[in-house]
């Protein structure tokens, strides 16, 4: 038998598919991992600002001397207790004018 030395062609093609098959593996879980991360910090980005929001309208109500009107999204005005969440537009609240 004869002794040989180096690599076979069929050889190098095997090896260079099991790297080229590790590889694309290794990047699909890289780019589906930081696209699941982005949408994570999107998400948690959102739920601050609107937690900001009621801070600041909390405050606003807190610091009037009473509420005028509460509007839906529709126009109407909402009276009394209401038995359920509902969207609305706008607030309108009775200020102190201070000289």
């Amino acid at each position: 038998m004869k002794n040989r030395k180096g690599y076979l062609l069929l050889e190098s093609i095997i090896s260079l598919f099991i790297i080229a098959t590790i590889s694309l593996s290794l990047y699909s879980f890289l780019f589906f991992g930081n696209k699941y991360k982005k949408s994570i910090e999107d998400n948690v980005e959102l739920y601050e600002q609107g937690e900001e929001m009621c801070f600041q309208i909390n405050k606003t109500i807190e610091n009037s001397n009473g509420i005028i009107s509460i509007r839906d999204l529709n126009g109407n005005t909402i009276n009394g207790d209401t038995s359920s969440y509902i969207k609305i537009n706008s607030i309108k609240c009775i200020y102190k004018y201070i000289k």
